[in-house]
Parts: structure tokens; C-alpha cells; sequence
């Protein structure tokens, strides 16, 4: 039988100043009789914990070495199987491990469409047979206010943002940071399929993409910076996620390793985007017009669509796909799917608001100079390789403009999407930036101001069409 004992307590947040309750359940449990309960390795899965047992490095900082001690850490424990062996590999190796779940949207005034409670329970479980202490934090405020309102103030916009990124920077490698040193942990730890090298000298890591090529996650840390990731762990960056799960379901974590994985915006949940939006945003209908200016039908309000999406629009003989957003007069431009090359394939693209992990490239200081990369423009696309060029260095860096010329066009690249960064033959992420335009073969598509109107991009190899 499992026994919580539950301390409840109050501490102001450093960051926000907002009342954060912090629940800790120190767990004790008896021998378990079934072995589907019990973390204990059987002969079957001693294969499996030894394919898992690399060392995980942490950064020797002058705190842990001058003590000789293993960094307490602090897991992000969200329910899912990621998390989990996250937190049981650290126990295994011998560090002091806690474990915070967090909430980070109120889903009661969402209609229910959020899993938090379930989600919690699960994270419950996890720590109680792992016999780890479990808190509860509140981020909700933090959330709303670092990330949330910068997400409809994008789509109010014209763009197309995603929130997951700056969730990472804002609070999952920020506020999350800060409350894990209040209760003692010198680390934090996520489930993130990423890689990190350590500089112990500049008090900085490296970002590298994870060894399973279907999971990893870097492009959702491209916005963070190296002293961020300096302070973290990612135990499961090595590993690939068959084995992950094969592990949790010996370790007898059968309910979470069940779950579907969570895609899209966490927050929006199964409605559709445009009921979301209107919660929060007046819409106004609109009309969809075809390349040649004319009405094809009506939207409900031109900022919930994306460069790329099916317009679904009835009566049509073809289906209609989304190639420009006109937010100052509400319409949205559709061209029929086999014309979709011609509208939607995009090879040069003006990004800002870059975020370089651990410092420009000293190349890249002088403007009109190249530099090689490979890139990614959105999550799971291929790696296709580029070149990148100062445009306008700004004194702040994040009003400097950047262009990217591609080898080979990419598909639906929308303003607002985040363009990830890599080295041109290393799995090394040096950043990421904010598409700002987009030029495709037939128009230049983003908000445009009147100092971008006339912007100059780079030719489009038309060989490839």
C-alpha cells in the first residue's frame, strides 16, 4: 500500500511575483507482490537496461567538483514515458532526484479539452514507485503572461507562431529553473530527445540532435541559449524511443506507455483552431479568392489560417489549399492543389528575432557574407541545406535581419514558423530565428511594412520546376 504524505506551503515566484503552490508527496511503499509493480530488473529486462545504462555527463561545475558530489536534480516528471525513465535512469545512476510537475494552463476554462488531471495522477504514480518526492507547480500566470499572449498577439498579426518553442525558453528552462533551486536541486532534467556537450569554461553546452532521427527534439530548443542548457540533463537524447518505451513497460509503466503521443498546441486540444482563436479574438468573416482575385467562398476570419492548409471549401470541383494570409483586408488567398508547387514551394526566406545557442558566428558579423548551414522548417521536416547572411545587424541582435537562400525549395513555409539552425555537417544546432518573409515563385508573402515592400531576395532555381 502506498503512503503520501502531503506538505502544502507558499512561496512567491522570483519571476513573476505570483503566488505558486508547491505540493511535495514523499512517498514510502512496502515489497510489491506483482511484478508489474515493482522496478526491480527481471532477466527479461536486463537486455534492455543495459542497452539504457550509458553514463550520463553532467558540466563539473566548481559547486559539485570542490565537493565531489553528483548534482541533485530536478525532473520534469509530466506523465508520459519520456519523463519517467528519465527520472528512474538518473535514480539508477546514483543522483538525488526530485520530481515537479507542472501546469501551465488552466484547463477548467477550457471546456475540458486538457488531460492535466490525468497527466498528474500519472506523474503521481510514476514518483510513488519510484519512491522520488513529487511537486506541484502552478505556471499558469508565468505561462499566460511569457507565452500565451505573445501567441495571439503573432496570429493577430498574420503569422503562424508555435508556442512549444518559447514554452522551452520561458518557462520549462527558465521558471521551471528557478523554483527546481528553491527546493534544493541544483539541475533540472526533461525528457527531451536532444544532446548536450558541456563547456565547463563558458558555462554553456551545445545543443545536438538526438540519436533517434524520428524523435528528436532540438528544433523546440533552438531558442534557448547555452547557459540554459548548461544547467540541464537530457538522460534519453541517446537512446531511441522503442527502447524507451520498452523499458517503461517493463518497469511496469503500462498506463502511460498506452498514451497517444501529443501533437499540435497543447493548449488548443481536439477543437479546431478558429473556435480557439475566437475566444480570445474578434474574427470577421472574409473571403477566400482564387489567384485570379475572385471569390471562391468564405472564411470565418483570415488570421486562423496557415500557408498550406486545406482551405475546405464545399462546392468545389478540386480541393483548395491556403497560399497568402491578407490580414489588413481579411482575405485569404487559395489556389487549387495542382497548382500548389507553383504557390506554395518557397526557396528564399528574410528570418529575425534569431537566437544563436551560444553567440553569433564571428562570420556572420559582416553583412552580405555566407555562411553554410543545413536547416529545418518546422518539426520532423527533412534537414535541407542552405546558406545564411547578415542582412542588418542591429545593436539588439534580435532586430537584426538575416536572409536564407535553400538548395531546394521547401514547402508552406509560413511567417511566423520557427527556422531551425545546424551546423552544415554536425548534428550541432547553433539557433533558431523567426521566419519573417517568404519569397515564393510567384509573390513575396509576409506582413510586409512599407521599408520591406521593396525587398530583394535571391532568384529561385526555376530547374526545379
Amino acid at each position: 500500500m502506498l503512503k503520501s504524505i502531503i506538505n502544502l506551503c507558499k512561496f512567491n515566484s522570483n519571476n513573476s511575483g505570483s503566488s505558486i503552490i508547491k505540493r511535495c508527496y514523499s512517498c514510502t511503499t512496502t515489497t510489491a507482490t506483482s511484478s508489474s509493480t515493482s522496478i526491480s530488473s527481471s532477466s527479461s529486462s536486463d537486455a534492455i537496461e543495459t542497452k539504457l545504462s550509458k553514463t550520463i555527463i553532467y558540466p563539473k561545475q566548481s559547486s559539485f567538483s570542490l565537493i565531489n558530489k553528483k548534482p541533485e536534480i530536478c525532473v520534469g516528471l509530466s506523465g508520459g514515458v519520456d519523463s519517467a525513465v528519465t527520472a528512474y535512469l538518473l535514480k539508477k545512476q546514483g543522483f538525488k532526484v526530485q520530481c515537479v510537475y507542472i501546469k501551465s494552463w488552466d484547463e477548467k476554462d477550457e471546456l475540458g479539452y486538457c488531460t492535466g488531471e490525468k497527466d498528474y495522477s500519472d506523474a503521481q504514480d510514476v514518483a510513488n514507485r519510484l519512491q522520488l518526492p513529487i511537486y506541484h507547480a502552478d505556471f499558469v500566470k508565468e505561462y499566460w503572461n511569457r507565452v500565451f499572449n505573445s501567441f495571439l498577439e503573432e496570429y493577430s498579426q498574420g503569422y503562424t507562431p508555435n508556442p512549444d518553442v518559447f514554452c522551452n525558453r520561458e518557462i520549462k528552462f527558465n521558471v521551471f529553473y528557478e523554483y527546481a533551486k528553491s527546493i534544493g536541486a541544483d539541475m533540472i532534467a526533461t525528457g527531451h530527445y536532444s544532446r548536450l556537450q558541456y563547456d565547463d569554461e563558458l558555462e554553456s553546452a551545445r545543443l545536438l540532435r538526438g540519436v533517434d532521427p524520428n524523435k528528436d527534439q532540438s528544433y523546440f530548443l533552438c531558442m534557448t541559449e547555452g547557459r540554459q542548457l548548461y544547467r540541464s540533463l537530457f538522460p534519453i537524447g541517446d537512446y531511441v524511443k522503442t527502447d524507451i518505451k520498452a523499458l517503461a513497460n517493463q518497469l511496469g509503466y503500462t498506463n502511460i506507455t498506452a498514451k497517444t503521443s501529443s501533437r499540435g498546441i497543447c493548449f488548443v486540444g481536439k477543437r479546431p483552431l478558429d473556435e480557439f482563436l475566437g475566444t480570445y479574438i474578434n474574427l470577421q468573416p472574409g473571403a477566400f479568392l482564387n489567384p485570379l482575385d475572385q471569390q471562391v467562398g468564405q472564411h470565418k476570419g483570415a488570421i486562423c489560417y496557415t500557408i498550406g492548409q486545406k482551405a475546405n471549401i464545399s462546392g468545389l470541383e478540386e480541393r483548395y489549399i491556403v497560399y497568402k494570409i491578407d490580414k489588413d483586408n481579411n482575405c485569404v488567398f487559395v489556389c487549387p492543389e495542382s497548382l500548389s508547387k507553383k504557390y506554395l514551394m518557397s526557396q528564399s526566406l528574410q528570418v529575425h528575432r534569431i537566437n544563436w545557442i551560444n553567440g553569433i558566428p564571428e562570420r556572420l558579423l559582416t553583412a552580405g557574407v555566407p555562411m553554410k548551414i543545413r536547416c529545418q522548417v518546422r518539426y520532423r521536416s527533412s534537414l535541407v541545406n542552405g546558406e545564411i547572411s547578415l542582412e542588418h545587424l542591429a545593436e539588439n541582435p534580435q532586430e537584426s535581419v538575416y536572409s536564407v537562400q535553400l538548395e531546394q525549395p521547401e514547402r508552406a513555409v509560413a511567417p511566423g514558423q520557427i527556422l531551425c539552425i545546424y551546423e552544415p555537417e554536425s548534428d550541432v544546432c547553433l539557433g533558431g530565428a523567426s521566419v519573417g518573409l517568404v519569397r515564393t515563385l510567384t509573390d513575396v508573402i509576409g506582413p510586409l511594412s512599407s521599408s520591406q515592400s521593396n525587398i530583394s531576395f535571391p532568384l529561385f532555381d526555376k530547374n526545379y520546376y
